[in-house]
């Protein structure tokens, strides 16, 4: 969901950037920064869920609004299904891991230009695919966060999300015999 900016009651800076790390790469990156008299030297990051390219404007208003620096990205495509990785490797890399910590190294970087100090403390809270994010920087980019909430995490997310959508394929395929597969044996006890 996303808000107008000119809705939100508290002054602040709106930074829409991108990211480029490969040739295949183009992650999108939203910082929202309250003006210094409302910052409180933090910064709190907003995670995806699923296959989702998108920024929540609502999402990282809440967290501007408490104060923290707030930062998310669309993961590297804007497309809400799944036909973007595929035959792209790098996006496929983009949304797995990348493009989480290119925003954490984008926003660290224009915080500290816009109000003159380094952010004192950074934190991720955000669940299923966006705890997948979690565990994923906490695991490869640990100095990206000084604390991480990593629930629902939707690990193993290379296999998960197919089989998730091998099952629904084979559920719906023909609308006759997909249902059965769901069907659970009775237990005898």
């Amino acid at each position: 969901m996303n808000m107008p900016a000119t809705k939100i009651p508290v002054p602040f800076c709106r930074v829409e950037a991108y990211s480029a790390p490969t040739s295949d790469s183009h992650i999108a990156i939203e910082v929202w920064l309250p003006v210094a008299a409302n910052w409180n030297g933090k910064f709190l990051a907003a995670g995806n869920p699923g296959f989702i390219g998108s920024l929540s404007s609502a999402g990282l208003a809440g967290i501007m609004q408490r104060g923290f620096v707030a930062a998310g990205t669309d993961t590297g495509h804007d497309d809400s299904g799944f036909q973007w990785a595929i035959g792209h490797p790098e996006k496929w890399a983009d949304w797995g891991y990348r493009a989480v910590h290119e925003m954490v190294i984008v926003t660290k970087k224009l915080a500290e230009s816009y109000y003159g100090k380094p952010i004192q403390y950074s934190y991720w809270n955000s669940c299923h695919n966006g705890g997948n994010q979690g565990l994923n920087e906490a695991q490869r980019y640990p100095d990206d966060f000084d604390g991480i909430v990593a629930g629902d995490p939707a690990y193993y997310i290379s296999h998960l999300q197919p089989g998730s959508l091998y099952i629904s394929w084979l559920a719906l395929k023909d609308g006759v015999n997909g249902p059965a597969i769901f069907r659970l044996p009775r237990l005898m006890c």
